[in-house]
């Protein structure tokens, strides 16, 4: 199953970010952020954690109301530099794909450097993303017209049946015999939209398969 087939799990007390890029270390960091020593931090080590991951600016303030509330500092000077390393670990072609694919918002925090290259494989992603959510609604499309022809063939059975009983009327018998041709062309109808609809959905699943073609994460 190609990565934009599968939803990313995000690490609920972190920012959001591809989940394939989602470690323990970023994990745990979560975990102690309650806890940490704002004295003996590694900034540059949590700065690069950080950055791996997003480098969500909220969570900055966070660190700088926990410190201060010990009467430390963050050393910001190392975190920003622990923070552009790690960057340059997050904003590679998989992450933006995946971040496209799941129809996330495209992160602009980039190095300059890499912004471009980042940005068409989040609109590489984004585009099979797309293509995913069309597929789903003319499936949900095909699925309501097979009812509706379903119904038709039942009523245009029950109609034939009518006009072929004893007893009828030549006016009843001409009633029926008008609904039946009616339901015949209801029917008609039904299959042209049917095959529409199924031709949409084949074109709409090639793109599918070339998007998971051109993932950059294979």
């Amino acid at each position: 199953m190609a990565p934009w087939q599968t939803r990313m799990q995000f690490a609920p007390c972190c920012w959001t970010a591809a989940a394939l890029l989602v470690s323990l270390t970023t994990l745990s960091g979560c975990e102690s952020f309650r806890v940490m020593d704002c004295a003996t931090t590694d900034w540059e080590a949590r700065g690069a954690a950080d950055g791996a991951a997003g480098a969500d600016p909220a969570v900055l303030r966070r660190y700088r109301s926990v410190c201060e509330r010990q009467g430390a500092d963050v050393d910001l000077v190392a975190y920003r530099v622990g923070t552009a390393a790690g960057l340059r670990r997050y904003c590679v072609v998989q992450t933006a794909f995946a971040l496209g694919a799941e129809g996330a918002e495209l992160f602009r925090g980039c190095p300059e450097d890499l912004a471009d290259v980042f940005t068409q494989a989040y609109a590489d992603g984004r585009q099979a993303y797309e293509a995913e959510q069309v597929a789903q609604s003319l499936g949900q499309q095909i699925r309501y017209k097979r009812q509706e022809l379903d119904a038709v063939e039942v009523d245009l059975e029950a109609a034939q049946i009518k006009v072929r009983a004893a007893g009828l009327t030549l006016a009843e018998r001409a009633d029926w015999l008008a609904t039946g041709n009616g339901l015949v062309r209801q029917r008609q109808l039904l299959e042209r939209e049917l095959a529409d609809l199924q031709g949409q959905l084949t074109t709409t699943q090639s793109l599918l398969v070339q998007a998971a073609q051109g993932d950059p994460a294979d």
